[in-house]
C-alpha cells in the first residue's frame, strides 16, 4: 500500500498487480510526495544481502526475477525526495543463499 498527502492506493499482492501499482505509482515525476509510506505483509526472502518480497502467486522455487526487489522500491521512493520514507516489512525472510 502507497499513500501520498492521506490518499491510499491499495492492491492485491499478485506479482502483476504489485509490477503495476509500483510502475504507475513511483514512475511519476509530476508527483510531489511530502511523505511516502510503502507497507508489504507476506512472503519475503533474501539473497547475498538484499531483501526481495515474494507475492502469493509466485512460489519459492521461482528464480529472482519474480521476486521484487526492497532496494528498487526503497530507491524508486527516495527518488522522489520526500520528507519521510517509510517501509514497513511485516514478512518472513527465507534465506537462499
Amino acid at each position: 500500500m502507497f499513500v501520498y498527502f492521506g490518499a491510499k492506493v491499495e492492491f492485491s499482492a499478485e506479482k502483476l498487480n504489485v509490477k503495476r501499482v509500483l510502475s504507475k505509482s513511483l514512475e511519476r515525476k509530476d508527483l510531489f510526495l511530502s511523505a511516502g509510506v510503502f507497507y508489504w505483509a507476506g512472503h519475503g526472502c533474501s539473497f547475498h544481502g538484499d531483501s526481495y518480497l515474494i507475492p502469493y502467486d509466485v512460489g519459492t522455487s521461482s528464480t529472482l526475477d519474480d521476486y521484487i526487489s526492497v532496494r528498487y522500491i526503497r530507491n524508486k521512493m527516495l527518488n522522489m525526495d520526500p520528507s519521510l520514507c517509510l517501509l514497513l516489512l511485516d514478512m518472513c525472510r527465507t534465506r537462499l543463499e
